[in-house]
């Protein structure tokens, strides 16, 4: 009996003996690594077998070491100094905005001059006749004009010669007349106007109308033309020119 127990100690001994021998202990804890990208040769964003590959081949060769530290350090005094002329480039940009717009304040208002010779009647049977100073007219006569898209109008004038005094009127437009597709009706719409009429006395005449509605130039949705209406055919007036000034928004 006592045989049977010392045999069973010696076989529990021995297989504790065994266990501890084929016990792995593992040494320290598994370190999972980040993505480092100097790390990554052909910067394709991981690091595999190419990389590996990229630096196997060149095992064993020597060189000047790079100080990335320093070129890091070159890298940001580049930006902050490229930075810094963008800055002093913006701040030339302002300054020259700024006297671009005083000398726009500066320069006189944009104008453009409609001569007689500009203008075509109405009806052929209206009574006209142009000489180099000026025009005699009865009937009414158009001119179509072309300002600047997005332009201001401020003001039109117009000159005309009173030979002799005497009862007459003369009528002068500045009108834009809407686009539209074929039958369609479209709007018409009178910006400026100005009424010359018996003044008493012979002379040359001076008329302004400053006054404008619907002054924003719009030539994708309008057209804009001068009509002028002379109520009968005389020779003792006639017109000389009429003019649009405008400016710049």
């Amino acid at each position: 009996m006592k045989l049977r127990r010392d045999v069973l100690v010696a076989v529990l001994v021995t297989f504790c003996i065994t266990s501890a021998l084929f016990v792995v202990k593992p040494i320290g804890s598994q370190t999972t690594f980040q993505y480092d990208p100097w790390a990554d040769i052909n910067d394709d964003g991981k690091i595999d077998i190419k990389d590996v590959a990229y630096v196997s081949r060149l095992f064993g060769t020597f060189g000047d070491p790079v100080n990335k530290t320093a070129l890091l350090y070159n890298v940001n005094a580049t930006l902050t100094e490229l930075l810094s002329r963008i800055d002093q480039l913006n701040a030339t940009l302002t300054e020259l905005h700024s006297k671009v717009s005083k000398l726009e304040t500066l320069l006189p208002p944009k104008k453009i001059r409609i001569l007689p010779i500009d203008l075509s009647p109405m009806d052929n049977g209206d009574q006209y006749y142009k000489i180099p100073s000026g025009m005699l007219g009865g009937g009414t006569f158009y001119a179509s004009i072309m300002l600047p898209n997005g332009a201001i109008v401020k003001n039109m004038s117009a000159v005309v010669y009173d030979g002799l005094s005497g009862s007459y009127q003369i009528k002068i437009e500045l009108v834009r007349m809407q686009k539209a597709p074929p039958k369609v009706p479209y709007s018409v719409n009178t910006l400026a106007s100005i009424i010359f009429s018996d003044p008493g006395a012979p002379g040359v005449l001076v008329k302004f109308d400053d006054t404008i509605d619907y002054p924003i130039i719009d030539n994708e949705n309008y057209a804009y033309y001068i009509e002028v209406w002379f109520e009968v055919y005389n020779t003792n007036y006639e017109l000389r020119w009429i003019e649009i000034e405008y400016e710049y928004p």
